[in-house]
């Protein structure tokens, strides 16, 4: 076969990618306090804008003043709300990042996780700025000023949420006997403690819904099984750096007497990082085992 029919046979599949920015121009007028013309040279939006969910999505404003010059907005924090246009149930609210690198320069993230319970469709994107009623006194009260989105006055942007790239729930962290580390204690030091390696809390996934559930798969095991957890940005390699994690069975610690089965339990919290510890009763000679934990 001659190289050229090979090079014909073979052929490279390109597939090009292309980044779009979710951007508006927003007119910013201070009209609460200094009575400018809020409709005066105001800028043209009438783009729908997509987030998806699966994903971590970014809305970029920039914000003009009357005269279409970019204006600051430091001394305000950018509140953004996003309604159901159909029962105007208000479905998700943040504060948008007012960056320091450009005047008017604000961003809103919307991440993965804040868009779970939210269904595909469209919605409205409300944006505001919040600032004392009286400079410099935060006790006198807040005044929610609008931005203004095109010449007819409106504050309503329309953003559609589309779920194309959205995934399956992530599998249960599942424990197996030989994902455990015999550790230092230094609450207990005589005693055997395992311990199993950080896991990432719903902070780190920045889920919206805190609530965990685990189950415990043991054969014939008696001794204690505790979850604690960090607040801490990196996981602590240190356990005395964990604190223990209420359960909602009524205890921080779960005890097993020759138990053989399957146990369920759940919790309630927005930790960064999770351990599993349990510590056998070496006391007999046959302790049993813990064959299995699923935490959700």
């Amino acid at each position: 076969m001659s190289q050229n029919l090979i090079n014909t046979l073979m052929t490279d599949s390109i597939i090009k990618l292309f980044s779009y920015e979710n951007r508006a121009d927003l007119m910013y007028v201070d009209s609460m306090i200094r009575g400018c013309n809020v409709t005066n040279n105001s800028p043209l939006n009438k783009k729908i804008f997509k987030i998806h969910k699966g994903v971590d999505n970014q809305i970029r404003f920039r914000v003009l003043n009357p005269d279409r010059r970019r204006v600051s907005v430091d001394h305000l924090a950018i509140r953004c709300r996003l309604v159901n246009n159909e029962n105007k149930e208000r479905v998700l609210e943040r504060f948008a990042d007012v960056l320091t690198t450009d005047k008017g320069d604000v961003r809103l993230t919307i991440y993965e996780g804040d868009l779970i319970n939210i269904a595909p469709g469209f919605y409205n994107l409300v944006v505001t700025g919040q600032e004392a009623l009286v400079p410099g006194n935060n006790e006198s009260g807040n005044v929610n000023t609008p931005f203004f989105l095109d010449n007819a006055g409106d504050i309503v942007a329309t953003v559609e949420v589309v779920d194309s790239a959205d995934v399956t729930p992530i599998p249960s962290v599942e424990l197996l006997p030989e994902n455990w580390t015999i550790v230092s204690d230094p609450g207990l030091p005589s005693t055997k403690t395992y311990a199993s390696s950080a896991i990432a809390g719903a902070r780190i996934k920045n889920h919206l819904n805190a609530v965990h559930s685990f189950s415990v798969k043991t054969t014939g095991f008696t001794g204690t099984l505790e979850l604690r957890a960090s607040l801490d940005l990196q996981p602590p390699a240190d356990l005395a750096n964990y604190f223990p994690v209420d359960i909602t069975t009524g205890t921080q610690i779960i005890e097993f007497d020759n138990y053989t089965g399957l146990t369920s339990h759940s919790f309630e919290a927005n930790f960064m990082w999770m351990k599993f510890i349990y510590r056998p009763d070496t006391n007999l000679e046959d302790y049993g085992t813990i064959d299995k934990v699923l935490l959700r």
